[in-house]
């Protein structure tokens, strides 16, 4: 069974994609511990937004982004040296937490544009995880 209401994966196939800018700016600066699994949840995510259905790709979804996502809040935090950037990236986190909220609040609600919220999640993410590699560098 599919997901989706309509075809509104290729914007969430898009914004998956555009997740990897940060690994590859991680990868620029040597940030091997972070880009990596970033490009993994980059293509965690894609893979099932190619063909959105309930299973496997959808369990390991579920599964890997919140994982993912909790290492780069820490890295972003903990191990920070520069504060500006660790607080720029969390205001981009929190607002990412909030759309995904929305986005699971519309979808409940059966509304076809919830994916609206949820491809702004990813742009929010992709400016959290951004911000993240920039607290590793001085």
């Amino acid at each position: 069974m599919k997901v989706t209401f309509e075809n509104e994966e290729s914007l969430l196939q898009t914004t998956s994609i555009l997740l990897t800018i940060p690994s590859f700016y991680g990868l620029y600066y040597k940030n091997y511990q972070m880009a990596i699994p970033g490009l993994i949840g980059s293509g965690v995510s894609y893979l099932f937004w190619v063909h959105p259905t309930f299973g496997l790709r959808r369990n390991i979804d579920l599964l890997y982004q919140p994982i993912l996502s909790t290492y780069f809040l820490i890295q972003g935090n903990l191990n920070s040296k520069n504060k500006k950037n660790s607080i720029i990236g969390d205001i981009f986190f929190t607002s990412a937490m909030i759309l995904f909220k929305k986005s699971h609040q519309t979808y409940q609600a059966k509304d076809r544009f919830w994916y609206i919220y949820h491809s702004l999640f990813h742009v929010a993410m992709m400016g959290s995880s951004y911000f993240a590699y920039k607290t590793q560098i001085n």
